[in-house]
């Protein structure tokens, strides 16, 4: 189960004796249903891009695919959230090169980015989630603060070339330390 794709990794504290510890918490991609009925109309190839755009525009749960997201699909890849306008989506979906196997992969990454936000949305609701993996463009994510004295921040540049870097800056400001 790939990480940040089936499952997050999360620092979880234990309430009862305030241990930090390693866990996974699983992403919920949502909408089973409804891709399944999207997907079928994918393979179908009596139906154009244009119709399947129109279909997922007008359905009202898959129209979030079409949401703008802060998603890196390769994270050693050139600078690519999926911040695509209405329109630059929909040229794809009537551009007659554009093969369905390409189309349905950018609709599971949409439903991949769809619900990795909820997913986000969920750890950060959760106070014994202390910090989590995720797949966003750019160079930082806040710091975490794993208790009074300690605070963690992870550094990375996902989507912005093809050389990345991933770091972790740990500090303490009662010491005076930074690492």
């Amino acid at each position: 189960m790939p990480i940040n794709e089936d499952k997050l990794c999360i620092l979880k504290k234990n309430a009862i004796n305030n241990q930090v510890s390693i866990a996974y918490e699983p992403i919920e991609i949502e909408l089973k249903d409804e891709l399944e009925e999207l997907y079928e109309l994918l393979n179908d190839q009596s139906i154009l891009g244009e119709t399947v755009f129109n279909f997922i525009k007008n359905h009202r749960l898959l129209k979030v695919l079409l949401n703008k997201y802060n998603f890196c699909t390769y994270p050693t890849g050139t600078y690519e959230g999926i911040y695509d306008d209405l329109e630059r989506i929909e040229t794809q979906f009537i551009n007659p090169n554009y093969r369905k196997t390409t189309l349905l992969a950018i609709c599971k990454r949409r439903a991949l980015a769809n619900s990795l936000e909820k997913a986000y949305k969920k750890c950060d609701r959760d106070d014994t989630i202390l910090a989590f993996s995720h797949r966003r463009v750019g160079w930082s994510e806040k710091p975490y603060q794993i208790d009074e004295n300690f605070s963690i921040e992870f550094k990375t540049n996902f989507g912005y070339g093809n050389s990345s870097y991933f770091y972790t800056k740990l500090s303490c400001p009662e010491l005076g330390l930074q690492f």
